[in-house]
């Protein structure tokens, strides 16, 4: 089934499939600090985004509203789980709805790898 092959909430079970990890950034993210924290945890934001939405991390800025990116309540959670499969880093739920623009959930992430890089 074609939709089901690309479903980005079946993802971690391709990527479990294939021997991905799928929590390989978190030890990444843990190992920065600074400036290449904020760059990663922005790709991080931004790719996850991208995968959500099934769009370019090109076409994304980094000041948008979730919402104008193409987040609505039910990708939300299709992000969260995106964030946290791809970094290894549990996002509590009251302090990621709380984030209302890929700026906000970019130091959400810096700010839960343990840095205060925001």
């Amino acid at each position: 089934n074609k939709s089901l092959a690309t479903s980005a909430r079946l993802a971690e079970l391709r990527d479990a499939k294939r021997g991905g990890s799928g929590a390989s950034g978190a030890a990444t993210l843990g190992e920065l600090d600074g400036d290449a924290l904020r760059q990663q945890a922005k790709q991080l934001v931004l790719g996850s985004i991208a995968d959500v939405v099934r769009s370019d991390v090109e076409s994304l800025s980094h000041c948008v509203q979730l919402n104008d990116a193409g987040i609505d309540s039910l990708s939300m959670f299709e992000l969260r789980l995106q964030l946290e499969r791809k970094s290894g880093l549990v996002v509590p739920l009251p302090r990621f709805v709380e984030a209302a623009t890929i700026v906000d959930l970019t130091k959400l992430v810096c700010e839960l790898a343990g840095s205060d890089a925001t």
